[in-house]
């Protein structure tokens, strides 16, 4: 026992000789032996809520752009009261429209339709069999067609010329070259060719020569949209929208500016937010003329003195519709909105279509019809913008009685093809014109459905 005690002595008397002799420096060792036990545990806790606010933040910031993205994202279609069917009567194929924005239109004159594509083909069909009467190309991509009058169709192509065709064969009349592209269907009247080209230019042309008989130019702003508005033609007047907001209007035959003003007045900081180009056909309606921008106004002008009679916001590049006293909008974020066109007051809104980027709206007696990027024919109630109709616009897998067969082709059964081409009512009978070159008619009537 007295052994065990000595060797503990032994033990602790070079540590308390130590201490005896510094202990000031053994007593601050202690010291920050003591801290350091202490502060340990709380670095280690600091540095896991460090990495766990991060992950959180990182999280945060992926839930935040799956909202983003999920907002951006085309509305789904919700189950719809079917009130109208259609029925497949012909189709053809034309070609392919560019994946970018363009603005081609359908013509129609007397028993034939008229319509032309990208790749240069320019057709003219027996509107209620779909026969082919002649079928051209030109072998140039065109930027924009088309329209018709008593005796040509005109089609402007990529080397910023105005091409003429004979509406009997095909065969060319003239060409007529231009200071830009031409990136909207002309206006024709018989006696005029009325023309607004990409650089801001509005061209009047002979319809039997393509000589210019005047030139108007317009400011354009360092950026614009895709595009030009044409020419709407009423008495000895042509008014014609500009990139700039403003809304012009000229006498046919001198090609005097008789007045003008904006439609709507660029806002912003950037050069994108003070876009308010006027691209879409002004109408009239009575003694009103109606035209619409880009991020601008719906506005309302009366036709002989040119005062503003009414406006409201609105942002479309697609054309406008009037039925009755309405007046309808395709708007840029998908919205489709009815006007009272006397009044300017908001009949109704449809937000079934936002982002999904329908086309303008056709307008029959009964009904409103838009197209949008996943293929689909949309009927609307032109009283309450109620969905009444809905097709998914595919060709037919067999042939079909007036069916142009030449198209029986796989490679051309693409489902679901966008549609960006404002479709085009005669009577009963509705055409539409795909992205991928798909032209199709097509029949629609009500359900006539039976009583419980």
């Amino acid at each position: 026992m007295t052994s065990q005690k000595n060797n503990q002595n032994s033990l602790l008397n070079p540590i308390v000789g130590v201490f005896q002799r510094f202990p000031l420096i053994v007593l601050c060792l202690l010291v920050l032996g003591l801290s350091a036990c202490s502060t340990n545990p709380s670095k280690k806790t600091d540095a896991a809520l460090a990495k766990k606010a991060a992950e959180q933040r990182k999280k945060d910031k992926k839930k935040a752009k799956k909202e983003a993205e999920k907002a951006l994202q085309p509305k789904e279609l919700t189950a719809i009261d079917k009130k109208m069917r259609f029925r497949p009567v012909f189709a053809d194929s034309l070609g392919k429209l560019s994946k970018y924005y363009h603005q081609f239109h359908f013509a129609m004159d007397g028993d034939w339709i008229y319509a032309a594509s990208q790749n240069g083909t320019v057709v003219k069909l027996d509107k209620q069999t779909g026969k082919e009467t002649f079928r051209v190309n030109l072998k140039r991509p065109l930027t924009a067609g088309l329209a018709v009058d008593s005796e040509g169709i005109y089609v402007g192509n990529l080397d910023g010329e105005l091409v003429s065709l004979n509406k009997t064969d095909g065969s060319e009349r003239w060409r007529k070259q231009l200071s830009s592209e031409v990136v909207s269907p002309p206006a024709v009247d018989g006696l005029n060719v009325i023309v607004q080209t990409n650089d801001g230019a509005v061209v009047n042309l002979n319809p039997q020569t393509g000589e210019q008989r005047w030139r108007q130019d317009t400011q354009i702003p360092a950026l614009t949209l895709r595009g030009a508005s044409s020419g709407a033609i009423f008495g000895p007047f042509v008014a014609v929208g500009a990139a700039n907001g403003i809304l012009a209007i000229f006498d046919l035959k001198t090609g005097q500016k008789r007045w003008a003003d904006r439609v709507a007045v660029p806002t912003g900081d950037t050069e994108i937010e003070r876009l308010v180009d006027v691209d879409s056909t002004p109408v009239v309606q009575g003694n009103l003329l109606i035209a619409v921008s880009y991020q601008g106004n719906l506005t309302a002008y009366n036709i002989t003195s040119g005062l503003k009679a009414w406006s409201q916001p609105a942002s479309s590049y697609k054309d406008l519709a009037v039925n009755g006293d309405k007046v309808f909008v395709s708007q840029s974020d998908g919205k489709i909105i009815a006007f009272n066109s006397n009044s300017g007051q908001k009949a109704w809104e449809q937000s079934g279509l936002e982002r999904r980027k329908p086309s303008a709206v056709a307008v029959s007696e009964n009904a409103l019809f838009v197209t949008d990027y996943a293929g689909i024919l949309h009927a609307l109630d032109p009283n309450t913008g109620q969905f009444i109709g809905r097709k998914s616009l595919t060709l037919p897998d067999r042939p079909i009685p007036g069916h142009n067969k030449t198209i029986q082709v796989k490679r051309l059964m693409k489902p679901n093809p966008p549609i960006r081409v404002q479709s085009l009512v005669d009577k009963n009978t509705l055409y539409v014109f795909a992205n991928n070159g798909q032209l199709q008619a097509l029949s629609f009537e009500p359900i006539n459905k039976k009583a419980k």
